[in-house]
């Protein structure tokens, strides 16, 4: 049997989650969604970890998915996305490397700090080695864990959106070598724009207080009509 992966947003509207196996196409087997209350997310992180953990119970439990194995992935804006070179180190050296020196990359204590990288251009042994590195506050990171945890789910991985956006949606050999493709991701209440080559995110921003929870709102502001009247308006583009 192929190998599968369970993916799981956790947004400002809902958790949804999607089942893949990794076929040829690739092929997804099960994905459903369930929408959550305002507050329990905001600005990509979670605001209540009950909440959130009880909706993905109820998730798991609707669809049946054939794990408890998630790759979670966060959207903060507080989450900062760069390119850094270093030498050819193995990956616990770079990390322990990089810990010394991380306030030289990123504007956060390093105390306060989680952060990973990946290799950009494979596996090098001589001459410096180009890194994705991704980095937040512990607090931006640990609630988004307990909920999945305290849900009976288990955490594979913590994908920053905009790298797993560019990995997944742009194309893998750009028709000329200086091109970037351009992935804008509209969500309830953050806007991810990712600009990125070959896969490679090469500029990351994430912009708050826009989305279309907000649009909603403005929709319902003027028309004077209730947020579910503005909702199926948006939607419909009447």
């Amino acid at each position: 049997m192929a190998a599968r992966v369970i993916g799981l947003d956790i947004g400002s509207n809902g958790v949804r989650a999607i089942e893949v196996e990794f076929t040829e196409p690739p092929t997804i087997r099960r994905m459903g969604q369930i929408g959550l209350p305002v507050g329990a997310v905001v600005e990509g992180e979670v605001a209540d970890v009950g909440i959130v953990s009880s909706v993905l119970r109820q998730l798991w439990d609707q669809v049946g998915f054939h794990s408890k194995s998630v790759r979670v992935g966060i959207s903060s804006p507080r989450v900062i996305v760069r390119s850094i070179e270093m030498p050819p180190l193995p990956h616990h050296e770079l990390l322990s490397t990089i810990r010394l020196q991380l306030e030289d990359y990123v504007p956060l204590p390093a105390a306060e700090t989680v952060f990973d990288v990946r290799a950009l251009d494979g596996p090098k042994t001589t001459g410096p080695v180009s890194l994705l590195l991704a980095a937040t506050y512990v607090d931006a990171v640990q609630p988004l864990v307990s909920a999945v945890a305290d849900a009976g789910l288990r955490v594979l991985a913590v994908d920053v959106v905009p790298a797993a956006l560019a990995l997944a949606l742009t194309h893998p050999e750009p028709a000329q070598p200086d091109t970037a493709d351009l992935v804008v991701s509209v969500g309830a209440s953050t806007v991810v724009v990712v600009a990125a080559r070959a896969g490679e995110a090469l500029f990351v921003r994430t912009v708050t207080n826009l989305g279309g929870r907000r649009i909603t709102e403005r929709i319902a502001e003027q028309l004077s009509v209730s947020e579910a009247e503005a909702e199926c308006a948006k939607r419909l583009g009447e």
